[in-house]
């Protein structure tokens, strides 16, 4: 009886291992690289789990991508609702949030997103970016310039580019770049730099008048 009532939770742990051994693996190898049996292995599962929650490698890629950037496009689809001048900032914490607990994935976006647009991981990729900063960054952005939140000297699609910029960097600078200049991705300067993007939204991109009024 009570191996039946502990089959759910290790049939969700299994899934979840899955999952985090399949960020680790394809943050830090060539997506062909990484077979369905080395994910297994790494998980400490059985393969054919693989199949019975995911179908196929494909499809436990995409549940990986998927997993890693829910809290932030949550946190989009939230202020897109009902947007503010601390909007980009509570959007900007979760993405650092995320990208901040292994600053090899958002490399591997990078990288997915430089190979040709046939490739399956591409496309699983791509649609996610279209949500990031398409449909929902549009939406949001768009929204926010409409209400007046950005300072009306700018334009909105180079404040989207700006915002686009500092959510990706320094996370998938060059190796050599970040050397070069002593910079470490440590938690210590990621929360500085997350701190610094803050401030420069704040006082280099929001109408103050409006964030004066939200922060009443």
């Amino acid at each position: 009886m009570s191996r039946k009532a502990g089959r759910p939770a290790e049939k969700t742990e299994a899934r979840e291992s899955l999952i985090r051994s399949a960020k680790l693996l394809f943050s830090g190898m060539p997506y062909e690289k990484v077979s369905t049996r080395l994910i297994a292995e790494k998980a400490g599962v059985n393969s054919a789990m693989i199949r019975y929650y995911f179908g196929n490698k494909e499809g436990l890629f995409e549940a990986m991508i998927t997993s890693v950037m829910t809290p932030i496009l949550d946190s989009m689809r939230r202020h897109k609702q009902s947007p503010s001048s601390q909007s980009l900032e509570s959007i900007m914490r979760a993405h650092y949030l995320v990208m901040s607990k292994d600053p090899e994935f958002p490399r591997m976006l990078a990288r997915i997103m430089m190979q040709p647009p046939s490739e399956v991981q591409r496309q699983v990729t791509e649609k996610m970016f279209d949500q990031l900063v398409g449909t929902l960054g549009d939406d949001l952005l768009f929204t926010q310039d409409k209400q007046n939140v950005f300072r009306s000297d700018l334009d909105v699609k180079k404040c989207k580019l700006t915002f686009i910029s500092m959510l990706m960097f320094p996370f998938i600078s060059p190796p050599a770049i970040l050397e070069k200049h002593q910079i470490e991705l440590t938690p210590t300067f990621l929360e500085e730099m997350l701190q610094h993007n803050l401030s420069v939204i704040a006082s280099g991109m929001i109408n103050t008048k409006v964030q004066n009024q939200d922060n009443t």
